[in-house]
């Protein structure tokens, strides 16, 4: 599933959101084969994300989770953690977790986080990871066999921040990815509203 951001005006947002919540509802209805799990593909036009440092995507990709979450009229679930440096917490959508890859266009050695000159939200369901490659022996196979692609991909060792959210791993370090390993991510600037 495709959603295309034209710029940062409220409609086009608002129109993110609903692309989300649309794609939460034909996600409830998976019928749990891997070959029928399609993402939502979300891409920003260069006129809505333009910028020539990694961090100033970072930066943008965060900001308009924090816009798409304050514009979401569903309450944040009750079993997701509230702060982002919490065990168990993931970005959530009209009720739904989702995972969000951010791909840059600014990554030069990280090339499995670049899918081109435009900015990417890659978005899935969370709880698809648990099914797909969760903590059980298939699934650690599963996300073995990931990191050894992508490792051959980018020409160096995948990012250690990537973890297993059922271990209680953080989730949000592994959404935007630093360009180096072992540099220290970005502060997360997100936070659930208050009155959630």
């Amino acid at each position: 599933m495709f959603s295309f951001v034209e710029d940062i005006s409220d409609a086009a947002i608002s129109a993110a959101g609903r692309d989300i919540k649309e794609y939460g509802a034909l996600s409830r209805r998976w019928n749990g084969k891997l070959n029928s799990a399609v993402p939502l593909v979300m891409a920003f036009s260069q006129k809505a994300a333009d910028f020539d440092q990694l961090s100033d995507y970072q930066t943008f990709g965060w900001n308009t989770l924090q816009d798409l979450h304050l514009r979401d009229p569903s309450p944040w679930p009750e079993n997701v953690a509230r702060q982002v440096h919490s065990p168990f917490w993931s970005f959530c959508h009209s009720d739904m977790q989702l995972f969000v890859n951010m791909s840059i266009p600014a990554h030069e050695k990280r090339l499995s986080r670049n899918l081109g000159q435009h900015f990417l939200f890659i978005i899935n369901p969370r709880e698809r990871f648990d099914i797909v490659a969760g903590d059980t022996p298939e699934g650690n196979k599963v996300r073995a066999q990931i990191r050894r692609r992508c490792q051959a991909y980018d020409g160096h060792p995948h990012a250690p921040v990537l973890g297993s959210y059922e271990k209680g791993e953080l989730e949000w370090i592994q959404y935007a990815l630093p360009e180096e390993n072992g540099a220290p991510p970005m502060a997360c600037p997100f936070h659930v509203k208050a009155d959630d």
